[in-house]
């Protein structure tokens, strides 16, 4: 048991290693929801280390998802709170029709979770075509290459 128990501190010292020599060379990092999360409980890296997190799917944020984990665990708990920019296409996750009630729970509740307001939302998209007479914006200058 005691040589399991040292490999795995072996295997986590050369993990925080690297996490070390990441952050010391480079001023932005790039990972999943999932690996952040794990270097958060495993104290490889520190919240109050982040300036500015960019959320992406940030619809994902309910539940058990790593990004709600992450605002439960750490971001809520924090004194020094890094900045957040989420993004979106669809705050809100809806398997057929739901009532506006049920729209404006959804993202309460995602504004509760990420500690944000959500500031502009389009509930449906608006289709817009254009049609362009191709000849008009042709330029003599540009010919095709044989």
């Amino acid at each position: 048991m005691q040589k399991k128990r040292g490999k795995k501190e072996k295997r986590k010292n050369i993990i925080l290693k690297c996490w070390e020599k990441e952050i010391k060379e480079h001023d932005v990092l790039v990972m999943t929801p999932q690996i952040l999360l794990d270097a958060l409980r495993n104290a490889f890296l520190g919240l109050e280390m982040v300036s500015l997190m960019i959320i992406d799917e940030r619809h994902h944020a309910t539940g058990n998802h790593p990004y709600a984990k992450i605002m439960k665990e750490f971001y809520h708990k924090s004194n020094n709170k890094p900045k957040i920019f989420g993004m979106t296409a669809s705050p809100v996750v809806s398997k057929g029709a739901l009532s506006s009630n049920d729209c404006e729970d959804q993202i309460s509740e995602l504004e509760n979770v990420m500690d944000c307001m959500i500031e502009t939302y389009v509930p449906t998209a608006k289709e817009s075509c254009r049609f362009f007479d191709p000849t008009r914006f042709c330029s003599s200058s540009l010919k095709a290459i044989k």
